[in-house]
Parts: C-alpha cells; structure tokens; sequence
C-alpha cells in the first residue's frame, strides 16, 4: 500500500531545480557520508557518545529489527543530478511519522525548498495514514525551530539527551480536528485566585 502511494509523490519536482527522490537505505547512507561534514561543519568538534565495540552486536541486532518498520529516505538532487541534501524518518508509532534527519547544503538553504517538500510531504503522509509528524532539533538550532514553528509544529516538550544534548521535541498535526483536540486539552481555565 505505501509503494503504491509512495509513487504518486515521488520523485517530486521543487524550486530551484531540485528533485526529491525516494532513495534506498544504501544510497541515502551514501549520500548522507558525502556531505555530512558540508552540511554540518561544525560536527566535528561535538563529542557525541558512542557505543562501546562490546555491545555493538547487540545493538545491530536491534537496527536490523528496527528497519523492518516504515521509513521514509529522501534525497535532494540538483538540476545537475547531485546530491545536495536529505530528510529521514521512520513511525514513531501507529499515529506518528518521526523526522529523524534533515540536512541540505547552505548554498540551497532559504529558497522554499524544504517548505515546499514539507508541504507536499505532509499529505502524502496523511495518505499513508499518519496523524501527527514529530521532530527533535538543538535548543540553539534557532533557524530550524523557528521554521518548524511557522509552519504549524508546536514544542511540545523538551529531552536531555546523552548523544545529543538538549532537545525540543516539535509536532505537526496533519488533521485539523486532533490540532483543535491539542489545543483543547491544553486550554485549561483561569485560576480565579490567581
């Protein structure tokens, strides 16, 4: 069922020339080892915990187990056919698609890209049948967040994180109706002492 729907958005034409192509695992790692370091520069100075080689069995184990859910692996090509960027994400749960990673080149950075995939992006996941599109980003990632935040996410919480550091966690309501559900259930009334 999702290849089927899968096919009616991809690949998906954007501005500047760029394409969005749903990609394998094997090309998306490709790319993502490309320009990682270009798209995130600063990367190398960041001292992100890493699992010990003794336990790493184990955890591959569970990376396989845990490919066996839906997942999404975008790549961004320019009108010369390279690659300039990605987005990753995978179910979170029944309800809800997780953003896991998102990079693009500067040089294609505000130029509606990423707006325009995500709008379009958006409602082939509510095809798919999603409810709801979470994302964590750095406290300090102010760019992002406040683009996340322009186009309808709400932080809905905050995490500490040993690989990471500090964490917003963003939201995206793809239906109007549980939007208007989050905002009713935090709408609480007034204390009338206060």
């Amino acid at each position: 069922m999702i290849e089927e729907i899968r096919k009616k958005y991809f690949p998906m034409q954007l501005p500047d020339g760029v394409e969005a192509r749903s990609v394998t695992s094997e090309v998306a790692t490709d790319v993502m080892r490309l320009l990682w370091h270009s798209i995130f520069p600063d990367d190398k100075n960041i001292k992100y915990f890493r699992t010990v080689k003794e336990r790493m069995a184990k955890q591959e184990a569970l990376w396989k187990l845990h490919n066996t859910i839906h997942h999404e692996r975008i790549v961004f090509y320019n009108k010369d056919k390279k690659p300039i960027g990605w987005i990753f994400g995978d179910m979170e749960d029944y309800m809800t698609f997780y953003l896991r990673l998102f990079g693009l080149l500067p040089e294609y950075r505000r130029k509606k890209i990423f707006s325009t995939f995500q709008s379009a992006f958006f409602e082939y996941l509510k095809e798919v049948g999603y409810e709801r599109v979470a994302a964590h980003h750095h406290i300090n990632n102010r760019a992002v967040l406040i683009s996340q935040l322009k186009a309808g996410y709400g932080i809905v919480g905050f995490e500490v994180d040993e690989r990471f550091g500090l964490l917003a966690k963003v939201l995206h309501f793809l239906h109007e109706d549980r939007r208007r559900g989050y905002e009713k259930v935090f709408s609480l009334p007034r204390d009338p002492i206060c």
